[in-house]
């Protein structure tokens, strides 16, 4: 959830302020209200998305900032009040490869010139950010395996790429598509069933004895250099 509204301040409308606030930080706080029960009895954890923005001052992000320094604010204030059963913490990227960046991302002279601004000389990427969320899921499975045994068992699935509709834009991708598969031990995508398979086992019985693991349905990936 989110959005990108750039604008000199002195172009900017109060609409622009008011409309950005309710969908960046109240749809945050609509959700956590309507989740916070459910999140309490589980011991969840909540990752909320800010800017880079906020912490260092960018010309036409006076709109931007604004809200997600309310989500800022937000994170440790929340933090604090729901802890220790709740987790809450945020991610603020840089400019990352995203619909929501696209109309940036097509100006070919703005999309030479970002690269130049970072020290990793790169625009950032949806991996870059699935990673340290993911990451949170990993050190929550670990959590609460703990906490919830030997009553419930708790164990994570970490894939690599595979057959999906999320998939869909890269696999779509010829070249991309050609490559991936070399670049896994046993040489193919992921397809769901792989998945589907793992979770089953996971939930069932025959698994009784697993608890606290993140299991690499990844085609070899994670471990085996190709």
């Amino acid at each position: 959830m989110g959005s990108i509204v750039l604008k000199s301040f002195q172009t900017t409308k109060q609409e622009d302020f008011i409309n950005t606030f309710n969908l960046n930080v109240s749809g945050a706080i609509h959700f956590i209200r309507k989740l916070q029960k459910q999140l309490a009895e589980s011991n969840g954890s909540i990752v909320l998305f800010s800017t880079v923005a906020v912490d260092r001052g960018f010309n036409m992000h006076s709109v931007i900032s604004t809200a997600k320094g309310a989500i800022q604010g937000l994170t440790t204030s929340l933090a604090a009040e729901f802890a220790p059963k709740i987790r809450v913490n945020c991610i603020a990227p840089s400019i990352t490869q995203s619909k929501m960046a696209k109309p940036i991302l097509d100006n070919a002279r703005i999309a030479e010139q970002i690269p130049l601004k970072h020290a990793m000389k790169r625009v950032g990427k949806p991996e870059d950010l699935a990673e340290t969320a993911k990451g949170a899921i990993q050190g929550l499975t670990t959590s609460l395996a703990a906490e919830f045994a030997p009553k419930i068992r708790v164990n994570c699935i970490a894939p690599s790429i595979t057959q999906s509709k999320m998939a869909k834009p890269i696999l779509d991708n010829a070249r991309i598509a050609e490559q991936i598969p070399l670049k896994h031990a046993m040489k193919r995508v992921g397809k769901p069933e792989d998945l589907a398979e793992t979770a089953k086992f996971l939930l069932s019985s025959n698994s009784s004895w697993i608890t606290g693991q993140t299991i690499h349905v990844d085609g070899g990936k994670i471990n085996l250099e190709t």
